[in-house]
């Protein structure tokens, strides 16, 4: 039985002018993703408008399955199509998503992901099928992962739930070429998930969402494979016309990054210590989200490949302190060897040399 029950997270900016990022979004309760929270929102999938509830699931196995019905259930109309692969099995109501595409990325991607920590930190055998759904249908998305997001600035795009070891994406909150890029960050987060961590002390909101967009911005060029620590899009069509082409925002957000440090500098303000720190939710993805999804996605790159890699080796030994439950901002800084101050200004002047493919 898993012990984790957080939901991660893909945040999508939307673009309307003139409105504040994410400002509603910081008083949203559905970002309080506690175990209790977590239990009650998905109990709430099970409930249909003015039926009775269904009798609680007793157990996680039960829940998760109940999820999955349900998921089955909205995902299926006249556009429903699936594929089943060697380890996935994905499934859509959006018949522009070219599904032998997105089986070919994930595969790919799971590949690189195997090779990345084989050496590194070998984890557990996990050989579930990897299931995705993926609906073009706002409506049956919204329903199956709660909430009203349709007035909100700032809204999900993805969820991974690691309780029911599942994603789910709403395929039209991407521009176009943008949806192989969220594939691999929800990806990233069930691999990390259920091999790095599986049965263990969940991941903390930095590294799982570091991890993640890490991968979501690693490049991947035309023959499939990925290259670590080259930042840039996935040069793959996911869609049945080709028209998407591969793009990534990756630029405007080291340029973020870069400016966020300069102004944190200059106020003596230790940026990343906010990051790390950050173990409540609400603090994570409330108050300027993609600031710490990026900051956190480029100290990660720092990690493998700042100062010639002399980092990684100790990153690892932290990620293994992490899944013992032993992590913790002493505990990072310890392995690392690095102070507050010493780290902000080393992933400073690594953002500075990250160049975009």
């Amino acid at each position: 039985m898993r012990r984790s029950r957080t939901i991660a997270i893909t945040l999508l900016l939307l673009a309307t002018a003139g409105l504040p990022g994410a400002a509603q979004y910081e008083e949203d309760e559905e970002t309080e993703d506690q175990r209790r929270r977590d239990e009650e929102y998905y109990k709430r999938y099970l409930q249909e408008e003015e039926q009775p509830s269904p009798a609680a699931p007793a157990d996680d196995a039960e829940l998760a399955e109940a999820f999955l019905v349900k998921a089955d259930e909205l995902i299926r109309d006249k556009n429903h199509r699936s594929v089943i692969g060697a380890r996935y099995k994905v499934q859509t109501d959006d018949p522009r998503v070219d599904l032998k595409s997105v089986d070919k990325l994930l595969e790919s991607f799971r590949g690189f992901f195997d090779a990345f920590w084989a050496d590194r930190a070998p984890g557990r055998t996990y050989d579930d099928q990897g299931r995705f759904f993926l609906f073009y249908s706002y409506h049956k998305y919204n329903q199956l992962v709660g909430g009203d997001w349709s007035r909100q600035t700032v809204r999900p795009k993805g969820h991974y739930g690691s309780m029911i070891d599942a994603v789910v994406i709403h395929t039209d909150s991407d521009r176009a070429g943008g949806l192989p890029n969220t594939l691999v960050h929800e990806s990233a987060h069930q691999l990390v998930d259920q091999i790095l961590y599986g049965g263990t002390a969940p991941p903390s909101l930095w590294v799982s969402e570091g991890l993640a967009t890490y991968y979501e911005n690693t490049f991947m060029n035309a023959d499939g494979e990925f290259e670590a620590g080259v930042v840039g899009g996935k040069q793959i069509s996911v869609f049945r016309d080709g028209g998407d082409k591969a793009v990534s925002d990756a630029k405007s957000r080291v340029r973020s990054s870069r400016e966020a440090f300069r102004a944190a500098a200059a106020e003596d303000e230790r940026l990343l210590l906010t990051v790390i720190s950050a173990d409540d939710p609400s603090e994570f993805y409330g108050r300027n989200p993609m600031a710490n999804y990026d900051l956190a996605w480029l100290l990660v790159h720092f990690l493998f490949h700042g100062d010639e890699g002399s980092h990684a080796d100790s990153f690892v030994s932290y990620l293994r302190l992490e899944a013992e439950g032993r992590g913790g901002v002493e505990a990072f800084l310890g392995e690392i060897g690095l102070t507050a101050a010493e780290l902000d200004t080393a992933v400073e002047r690594h953002t500075k040399s990250v160049k975009v493919r």
